[in-house]
């Protein structure tokens, strides 16, 4: 029975018996007045006051920007004479991009890297998609470099109908050194989205999971031997870009939503890369 009363307060107000006392008590001496229970603030009355000498602290703030930290790799941090701080300055700021974009032509690409586990072993699948057009493009690569970065712009580029105006992708190491010095080449604006914003990179962000989900995930037996693999996302590619609706295109293929559009040769669709 006085466990009960003990839990009553608490099912009923949600607080411990004392803290009701105080609430009561606050009440009774205000007349209750429900102002009453409006917390007050904790600041105390009396606050420490600093003594340190105010040219000290002066002092103390202009030395600040000459201290440095070494690691034991000797790289000196914090130092604004040091060769690495000279050349973080040189370096060029990257595009950004600060909302998705919503292009009125083709040629604005978006690109990405899907990592997947298949028999204990690391498979990469980079991709590429049109933001309008909706052709996509997926290859193999056993390593994420910009080396293989560079050797996918080439092949997308072979088999892209329109031209390539622009490259959005993330800030990863493998869309930068040569990769971006090939873009740069090409004459094609490189925009690099924002940390954690992946709503930026909306239409590769969904091409990826409709390449994990028909593709990657039901193939997922047969992707174990490589060259099967290479063989069934070659027909993958082959079925997104001639085949798949999108209701965006009015239910038609990227190609054929092309070749109505810019009247390109119906050759086309039987043309891939190997």
């Amino acid at each position: 029975m006085k466990a009960m009363e003990r839990r009553q307060p608490k099912q009923a107000f949600g607080a411990d018996r004392k803290v009701v006392n105080r609430w009561w008590q606050r009440l009774t001496k205000v007349n209750g007045r429900l102002s009453a229970l409006i917390p007050f603030s904790t600041r105390p009355h009396r606050k420490r006051i600093p003594t340190t000498d105010i040219r000290i602290v002066e002092w103390i703030r202009k030395q600040r920007h000459h201290f440095f930290y070494q690691k034991p790799n000797y790289r000196v941090y914090h130092n604004p004479n040091s060769a690495w701080v000279r050349k973080a300055v040189k370096r060029k700021k990257r595009l950004r991009i600060k909302h998705f974009p919503k292009p009125q032509d083709y040629g604005y690409i978006l690109s990405d890297t899907v990592e997947k586990i298949i028999a204990g072993v690391k498979r990469y699948f980079m991709s590429a998609v049109d933001a309008k057009l909706k052709f996509a493009l997926t290859l193999e690569y056993s390593k994420i470099t910009a080396k293989n970065m560079k050797d996918f712009y080439f092949r997308f580029k072979e088999v892209y109908p329109a031209v390539i105006k622009v490259w959005q992708s993330d800030n990863a190491s493998e869309n930068l050194g040569i990769f971006n010095q090939e873009l740069k080449k090409n004459g094609i604006p490189h925009l690099f989205i924002y940390p954690r914003c992946p709503k930026i990179d909306t239409f590769i962000e969904r091409y990826n999971r409709t390449i994990q989900e028909e593709y990657l995930d039901y193939h997922l037996d047969e992707l174990i031997d490589p060259k099967k693999g290479n063989q069934l996302l070659a027909d993958w590619n082959i079925y997104y870009n001639t085949q798949r609706r999108h209701h965006s295109l009015g239910l038609k293929s990227p190609l054929q939503y092309f070749i109505e559009k810019r009247g390109m040769s119906q050759k086309y669709l039987t043309y891939t890369t190997t």
